[in-house]
């Protein structure tokens, strides 16, 4: 069995600084919700901390603060912004069949 992050393609993929904010950083939307699944799937490495926990929370806290009220709690997400760029990754908690599902996403917008 080989992970997601094992037959992704990952030629291109540059990161240039841990912020977002460098021009040297290349991603394909597939490329930041392969690694957002990894990430999550490592459970709490990340100083005892799972990776979901340094998001802000929709209507909560963070840039997410006042948006997205009416799913409060739901969406866990970044935002960056660079110049014209516009991108948002994170994960959605959403019910299917009557269940809570964790999905992850990435929309990168130039």
């Amino acid at each position: 069995y080989k992970s997601r992050i094992d037959i992704i393609d990952w030629d291109g993929a540059a990161l240039k600084d841990g912020a977002g904010c460098d021009y040297g950083n290349v991603m394909s939307p597939a490329q930041v919700v392969t690694l957002l699944s990894y990430a999550d799937k490592k459970g709490p490495v990340f100083g005892g901390m799972s990776f979901e926990k340094f998001l802000s929370i929709s209507g909560v806290d963070g840039t997410w603060a006042s948006r997205n009220t009416d799913h409060k709690g739901q969406v866990l997400a970044k935002t960056g912004t660079l110049n014209v760029n516009a991108n948002l990754a994170g994960y959605f908690y959403a019910k299917r069949n009557g269940v809570m599902h964790k999905y992850y996403f990435a929309m990168l917008v130039e």
